[in-house]
Formats: C-alpha cells, structure tokens, sequence
C-alpha cells in the first residue's frame, strides 16, 4: 500500500528563509584547514540548535573530534519505521574570505537587489538555511513524511572532513542509525574537456560509497565499454572497495592529475611549470571572464569568482579546470584559486 502525504505550501518557511540564509553568513565559520585559526562553527551549531528547539525538536550537539568543531543533528520520525531513514545534510564551515576583496562584507549577510550576499551564500550556507526553514515547517504543521528524515549540519566539510564527516561516520555511526539514502551538496556534475586535435570530451567526476547509485553507473559504463577511471586508495579503508572494484574490472588507474589529463586529452599532459597553453582556454568565453576577474598572488574562492564574472558556481568551477589544466591558475586551498604570474 503506498501512502500519500500532503504537504501544504510552506509560506511561512519561504518568508523566513532568506533571514536565515542571512543569519548563517553572519557567522564567521571560515576553515582554515588548521584546528587552532578556524572557527565559528561551534557557534553556528547552536544558533541551529535554537532555531529547531523552538519549533519541538530534540537536537544532538556534537563536537566532532577536536574543541569547537560543531555538528548538529536531528530526527524527525516518519510513518513506517521499517523503511530506510533519509539524511539531509550540509556544512557549515566556509572557505575563509578576505574582506577587500568583496563589494559587500563577506560575513555581512546583506540582502541587496534581490540576492543574498556573503561567504557561503553559495556553498553552501544556502541549502543549510533551506534545511532548517523545511525542518521547521514540517514540525509546525505536524508533517509525518513517509520514512524517518535525519537532518545534519556538520563541520570541517572544507578541509577533508577530518573534523567533521569523518570522526562521526568513525566515531558516532548511531546518528546515521537506518539511513540508507541522502542528499547533500551538489550531487556531481559533469565538464566538458577540450581535446588536443579540436574534439571535446564529456568527464564525469564521481567520488561515492560503494554501493552508491554512482558507482553502479559507473560499473555501467565500464560494461558498455566506455571509458572509466578510478583513484585508487589505501586498502585499510572500507571506503575504497567501491574504486577498487572498478579498477579489477579494467578501469584505468590515476594517481595524480596528469594522469587523468593524459587520458583525456593525450600526450603532452599538463603544461611544464612556468608554461602556459592556452590552447585549453582561447575558445571559452567563460574561461576568459573567470581569468580576467583574478589577480596575480591574490586567490580567491568561487563565490568571489561568481559575483566578479556573472557566471553561477558550476560554471565557475569548469572554468577554472580549463584554466588550470591549461596551467593558468593553481588552486591553493581548499575552493581557493590564484591566477599564475
């Protein structure tokens, strides 16, 4: 028997919303990748915390392996407990951002012509502030959804996870009790690779579970005969059977960048340090907005390249593989690029 839940238009979730989103950026929750200069996310978590409590949540603070690195879980119990629990997740923490560089303060939240400005309106304090207006409505007009709902929002996601995801998959798997499915940030996306003799190449990056839906398809594609490459990992991590498994089925092996551009786009692979090949780049307009928008020995992330080009983030993000294939950029932290002297 399949049962059907309706859910009344979410009014005043979409009226807050945005105060939300703002609220969120107002935390500065830059990740340094270094425990002892990043912060806020302690903070963070519990101003989410509050934000749920007060509509009848039962929320779980979780500091994630090290004094501060704030995680915040709750769940919301759906109609058939038999049926796997799905898992909402987003970060908190940011890329670190340097105020003169932007327009608008990055930390300001401010909300001018129809946008929401600052550090993470893209990445990804957006969706977290989505999650908590759905949380909250859901639980103010007594929604029971068809299976358990497990809303996370975790730290660290900008360094590795170290201080996040990873400590509490190692550490507290209870909170992930019968989650068998979730949705979090971006979900994958596909670029387009120029070829060296004028051909393009459609590349897709996947990094999933073992028996994750990604992996299926690219099991897939390796039975249809089509092209896959896999990393391969430590064999002391369970995490690694998935790409394991594909490299044993005849995925070719990559190590390091070169290698996957080797694949790709044939010999010569990346440009000699110093070199640059435009090759990559001449024909791609935006490549060309995302360079001219960046100086030399000043990285800036993708929010920042977002708003000075006028492109959206994924556009932003192929751009910026163009260009650094091409040797005309280098990421230098974690979301941060410096355009090469």
């Amino acid at each position: 028997m399949v049962r059907m839940v309706t859910v009344t238009p979410p009014s005043k979730a979409e009226a807050e919303v945005v105060d939300l989103v703002s609220t969120l950026i107002r935390f500065d929750t830059s990740n340094t990748g270094e425990p002892e200069t990043t912060k806020g996310e302690a903070e963070c978590a519990r101003w989410v915390a509050e934000r749920l409590e007060e509509v009848g949540y039962t929320t779980e603070y979780v500091e994630a392996g090290a004094p501060g690195r704030g995680n915040l879980f709750v769940r919301l119990k759906g109609a058939n407990p038999d049926r796997g629990a799905l898992l909402l997740h987003g970060h908190l923490d940011v890329v670190p951002a340097e105020a003169s560089d932007w327009s608008v303060h990055p930390f300001s939240g401010a909300i001018e012509d129809g946008y929401v400005w600052g550090r993470g309106a893209v990445d990804m304090k957006d969706m977290c502030g989505m999650l908590i207006a759905v949380a909250r409505h859901f639980k103010r007009a007594g929604v029971v959804p068809p299976r358990d709902l497990v809303f996370a929002f975790v730290s660290d996601e900008e360094a590795g996870g170290k201080y996040g995801c990873e400590w509490l998959v190692d550490n507290r798997p209870d909170l992930f009790d019968g989650v068998t499915e979730a949705v979090g940030e971006v979900g994958g996306f596909s670029l387009t690779i120029p070829r060296r003799d004028g051909g393009e190449r459609r590349l897709y990056l996947v990094e999933a579970a073992e028996k994750s839906g990604s992996l299926i398809t690219a099991a897939c594609a390796l039975e249809q005969g089509r092209e896959v490459m896999a990393v391969p990992g430590s064999v002391l991590h369970g995490r690694n059977r998935g790409g394991h498994a594909l490299i044993r089925d005849g995925a070719k092996i990559v190590e390091i960048a070169d290698d996957i551009v080797g694949e790709v786009m044939g010999s010569p692979v990346l440009a000699p340090a110093g070199a640059v090949d435009t090759t990559l780049v001449e024909a791609s307009t935006s490549g060309q907005e995302v360079l001219s928008a960046m100086e030399p020995g000043a990285p800036c992330g993708v929010d920042e390249l977002a708003a000075r080009s006028g492109l959206d983030g994924p556009g932003v993000l192929r751009a910026l593989t163009d260009l650094e294939l091409a040797g005309l950029v280098r990421r230098v932290a974690a979301g941060c690029y410096s355009r090469v002297s």
